[in-house]
């Protein structure tokens, strides 16, 4: 379950919910979430001032120590997935692979570049 400032679930053997909202994910919305054996990933956004979503980063919440890493990105992430050995961050337009705190971006079809969005072709 996600929300705005807050994630959790349902445990049902106690028939109750379990929500966080560690101080670095309270402000923002959830725009994905990727639940792991030992970890959770959230992708962030907010809503700004024309209804449009600005990004919040990406955050790994330790499912034990409940520690809380945030990484910044310059883009909204969409989806969450496992790729090989890092995590898939899809976006509009394109994707990123993110492992071991390295952040690599792609357009949709493959190529690489360096920023979302990319730089214009136009002058």
């Amino acid at each position: 379950m996600t929300g705005v400032g807050a994630f959790g679930y349902f445990d049902t053997s106690t028939r109750a919910y379990m929500l966080f909202s560690p101080r670095e994910v309270a402000r923002y919305e959830i725009s994905a979430i990727l639940v792991q054996p030992d970890c959770v990933w959230l992708g962030l956004d907010q809503f700004v001032e024309d209804t449009s979503k600005a990004p919040g980063g990406l955050v790994r919440w330790d499912r034990i120590t409940h520690a809380v890493q945030r990484y910044p990105l310059e883009f909204v992430v969409h989806k969450i997935r496992v790729q090989g050995d890092s995590l898939r961050l899809e976006t509009l337009g394109g994707y990123a692979l993110f492992r071991g705190g390295v952040l690599r971006r792609f357009l949709a079809d493959g190529r690489p570049i360096a920023q979302f969005p990319p730089a214009s072709a136009h002058y």
